[in-house]
């Protein structure tokens, strides 16, 4: 693999990213994001009530839910080549996604968990919950009191800047973990600060065409 360290017109560089056969690869530090992850900080009381209420479910339901610890790793990051398995340096539109990114990162996490809240109900009916199979259908509350209590069920792993761009800013999609799919996770693609959709994990790689329908019916 090649590396490319790319310096913009201001303060903020993209961090050294390594070519690997179509796309580029790094890291990336969002401090909101991964305080989140980890339940630190103003976290650190939402993790432990969320985690009582979860405890208290699952005494009800007799089972235990399959456990994993926070991520210490560093998150991930992918960037699309401007042409596809073309080693071009990313777009303006993409450099300017990752400086708003580190910008708003906490605008973005607000974002999500707000999206995630109003179609809670929606995405319990997407999945089974009745399969014997899925050890942590018992951890999952029919109604969220408030978004933050999506701590503990999601975890943030991959950040996607993508080629596609709205008003001179690239897409972005997040992959993340979460308790109600542990084999496939779970996709959010995004513009700004503004969720467009969700799906599987596949979605933060691909397009809106991979987002699952919602009926937003049943989200009144």
């Amino acid at each position: 693999m090649s590396a490319l360290s790319l310096a913009t017109a201001g303060s903020t560089a993209i961090p050294t990213l390594e070519w690997a056969e179509y796309k580029w690869l790094g890291t990336i530090a969002l401090h909101n994001w991964e305080a989140f992850n980890q339940g630190r900080g103003t976290w650190k009381a939402v993790r432990a009530a969320t985690n009582a209420r979860r405890r208290k479910r699952e005494k009800h339901a007799g089972q235990e839910r399959d456990s994993y610890g926070p991520n210490d790793d560093p998150l991930e990051l992918d960037v699309d080549s401007p042409v596809v398995n073309v080693q071009l340096p990313p777009r303006p539109e993409q450099v300017r996604a990752y400086e708003w990114l580190l910008a708003h990162e906490s605008e973005l996490l607000q974002a999500t968990l707000a999206y995630f809240y109003r179609h809670w109900w929606t995405i319990l009916l997407t999945y089974s919950y009745d399969d014997d199979d899925n050890a942590n259908r018992h951890s999952l509350p029919a109604k969220l009191r408030a978004p933050e209590e999506l701590r503990g069920l999601i975890e943030l792993h991959r950040v996607y800047i993508k080629g596609e761009h709205t008003d001179g800013v690239a897409h972005i999609g997040l992959a993340l973990s979460c308790d109600w799919d542990t084999e496939h996770g779970m996709g959010v693609y995004t513009c700004r600060s503004e969720v467009l959709g969700f799906g599987s994990s596949d979605l933060a790689a691909g397009d809106l065409d991979d987002a699952f329908e919602l009926d937003e019916e049943g989200d009144e």
